[in-house]
């Protein structure tokens, strides 16, 4: 409850003397603005010609304005309570990382963002664990640019071992050129092509599931340059934290400097280890965390005892929509074979899942299965929350 106390440094435009009750008011001091009562600070400000500090406030609010309409535009719905978060954050070129459960727009936003920046003259690369994802998003940005009306400009590339070999070179091409806004590639087009990328500059990187990165420290690397930062830096900031000699005894934090790009990148179940993925903390300012709470939309069953009669009972009553996790491929292929043989339309993720993948989102399968595990590909590989209504754990899950 503001009482008029004084606080030095307080006013929002001039950083003067100002008192807590016009502070709550979100009035600048006296001094700056007279009144105690206003409907237009900005206009009022300038009109006096004391407009100062509060100029970057407003420039942000309406950056802030435009990026939900952008968003409502397209969706139709106002951002989340997340997405309004990362959106500020975003929006002041802050690198960060995407922390919430599965299933509450983390990728959406990515997409979203970086049409946003190309609509500004902006580049972004979206990096994703599989091709299936990466697919996914191309089409997913499509339909995006086809609700707005100024985005037919916007250059969307996208990179697919599976592509033609004249789709390849055409992508080659465009790709050596730097001939797109938008680039959208896999974790292990990074790790093949390090070499071009990391002489490429984007304003934006966004990682959906940054798990796959962390697994080369030389894929961490790449990321930086591709933002901006030097061999060099980064071989300092390496050095730095080997030795733990900070600079007067603080982490030397360059977030949101000049002449660097953002690295956004998301994940609910990151477990970083060794000292690569502490130059996150090091050079922009954010560390890769853990998410452990989980709600999403989706049935679990487990079924303790391995029979596959009770497996197949329980899948003709579910019917459709079904994720099925074994232990070992192996025994994922002996039940599958059971399940085909009984009549139960199922594909699996160690045998064409690209393909298998599309008959499952076209609902020509019911079931996928896969190997239960934190890498595993029905774990990375799928975002599909319209078709995927039950996962069944047979036996004890890895997960």
């Amino acid at each position: 409850m503001a009482t008029g106390a004084k606080y030095y440094h307080s006013c929002i435009n001039c950083g003067g003397i100002n008192t807590d009750t016009r502070n709550e008011n979100g009035l600048p001091c006296e001094q700056c603005l007279s009144q105690k009562q206003i409907n237009d600070i900005y206009k009022s400000l300038k009109k006096m010609g004391t407009l100062k500090d509060y100029q970057l406030y407003w420039n942000f609010q309406q950056n802030l304005n435009a990026f939900k309409m952008f968003f409502e535009h397209i969706f139709q719905k106002p951002l989340t309570g997340y997405q309004r978060t990362w959106a500020r954050r975003f929006l002041l070129s802050k690198s960060f990382t995407l922390v919430a459960p599965t299933g509450v727009g983390k990728t959406t936003f990515g997409l979203v963002a970086s049409l946003f920046l190309a609509l500004n003259g902006k580049k972004s690369a979206l990096v994703f664990p599989t091709i299936s994802l990466a697919q996914q998003s191309f089409e997913r940005l499509e339909e995006f640019k086809a609700k707005l009306e100024n985005a037919n400009t916007v250059k969307i590339l996208l990179f697919n071992s599976l592509m033609t070999k004249s789709r390849k070179e055409e992508f080659e091409k465009r790709f050596l050129s730097c001939d797109f806004d938008i680039l959208i590639i896999t974790t292990q087009f990074v790790s093949k092509r390090k070499d071009v990328l990391s002489k490429m500059f984007f304003d934006l990187v966004f990682v959906d599931d940054v798990d796959a990165i962390l697994k080369s420290s030389k894929n961490i690397d790449t990321l930086l340059q591709m933002i901006g930062f030097s061999e060099d830096e980064i071989e300092k900031a390496t050095e730095r934290l080997r030795t733990k000699n900070k600079e007067n005894g603080q982490d030397t934090v360059s977030n949101g400097s000049k002449n660097k790009g953002m690295l956004i990148v998301s994940s609910a179940t990151a477990k970083p280890q060794g000292l690569k993925p502490l130059l996150f903390r090091e050079l922009l300012g954010f560390e890769i965390g853990r998410f452990t709470f989980n709600i999403r939309n989706i049935t679990n069953i487990r079924i303790k005892k391995k029979s596959k009669e009770k497996l197949l009972e329980i899948i003709n009553i579910l019917k459709d929509g079904i994720l099925l996790f074994v232990n070992t491929e192996e025994e994922g292929k002996e039940i599958v074979k059971f399940l085909a043989e009984n009549g139960v339309k199922i594909g699996t993720t160690w045998s064409n899942f690209d393909e298998e993948f599309e008959l499952f989102k076209e609902e020509k399968l019911n079931v996928i299965c896969g190997v239960s595990s934190y890498y595993g590909k029905l774990i990375r590989g799928i975002d599909l929350p319209e078709r995927i209504k039950y996962c069944i754990f047979l036996g004890n899950s890895k997960i």
